[in-house]
């Protein structure tokens, strides 16, 4: 972690904001264990075109948890709204207990 880039106002530090703060760690992670899959499953003719597969589901994958987290941000107002927090709390935990792939609420 690079400390100049993180921050945190101890006043809004609350239960519910670390809460919001966990969903993009669990995001992040999905992204790592749906990608790491995919790539096991990949298959391709040669060496090369096997390297260009698995370059492709990463750059697929970095983008994916880029946009994931951005809406995520977005649809529960940085977790603001509760209803949304809880759909996406409710999306993340069933993703991480099943195994299923990884979709926004």
């Amino acid at each position: 972690m690079v400390r100049e880039n993180s921050w945190v106002v101890r006043s809004a530090k609350t239960p519910e904001l670390l809460s919001h703060e966990q969903g993009h760690y669990d995001i992040q992670g999905l992204m790592g264990r749906d990608m790491g899959n995919e790539i096991l499953a990949a298959r391709a003719p040669s060496a090369d075109a096997l390297q260009q597969v698995v370059t492709d589901i990463i750059q697929r994958y970095r983008q994916r948890g880029i946009d994931l987290s951005a809406q995520y941000d977005t649809d529960t107002n940085h977790g603001r709204n509760r209803e949304a927090q809880a759909r996406w709390d409710q999306a993340l935990q069933t993703a991480i207990t099943g195994g299923a792939r990884f979709s926004a609420p």
